[in-house]
């Protein structure tokens, strides 16, 4: 899918991949010449314990709750980048039944990485915390620490990984998060439901 199909859909939401980890719904922000970037909007929960905390997705706190930790619900800007060789199709929904709420405060900058190319565009996202493919056992979540035309490497913990570069289908990063008291309110909600239950049986 080269550069010049994508570029009219610049602006407009789109969803890349009809299924699978690496699908998302999104805006496009931005289209180079190997790669394009979608900006996306999620949720996750800062769960703090302490004086420490850990971000966790949706589907992570679904699975491991508040841990009787303090919950703090966020709306998380997440930019996606996409190598083009990885893509399998960009539907746009010509009823614009196709929607994300992508509105983020006034006053608040999204951190948005550009260049002509992926590679350049990696070398700017060093000592940045990534997550690189969306799932499978390729899936790698840390610090890209270096980036050149054959691999990437991504310190996580104690660990040092080294990832062909063929192998990146996405690499994404957050550019902003936004606290957001509904999610807060029923995180906490569904939390006291939960610890009632376990003293009720």
């Amino acid at each position: 899918m080269n550069k010049e199909t994508v570029l009219p859909l610049v602006g407009k939401v789109i969803r890349v991949d009809r299924g699978g980890p690496e699908s998302s719904v999104g805006m496009l922000l931005f289209a180079g010449d190997d790669y394009i970037a979608v900006l996306v909007q999620e949720p996750v929960y800062l769960v703090m314990k302490g004086n420490s905390g850990e971000y966790l997705s949706e589907d992570e706190f679904q699975k491991n709750g508040s841990q009787n930790g303090t919950v703090v619900g966020f709306k998380d800007f997440s930019v996606i980048y996409y190598q083009t060789q990885h893509i399998k199709s960009i539907s746009q929904d010509a009823r614009k039944n196709l929607y994300v709420s992508l509105t983020a405060p006034e006053n608040q900058d999204l951190d948005f990485i550009q260049g002509p190319i992926f590679r350049g565009v990696l070398d700017n996202m060093r000592y940045q915390w990534v997550k690189i493919n969306r799932g499978g056992p390729e899936k790698i979540e840390g610090i890209l620490f270096e980036a050149n035309d054959d691999y990437v490497v991504v310190i996580k913990n104690e660990e040092i990984v080294r990832l062909s570069m063929f192998h990146v289908r996405s690499v994404s990063y957050s550019a902003l998060k936004v606290e957001d008291p509904a999610l807060t309110e029923a995180a906490n909600s569904n939390n006291n439901s939960n610890d009632n239950n376990s003293k009720d049986e």
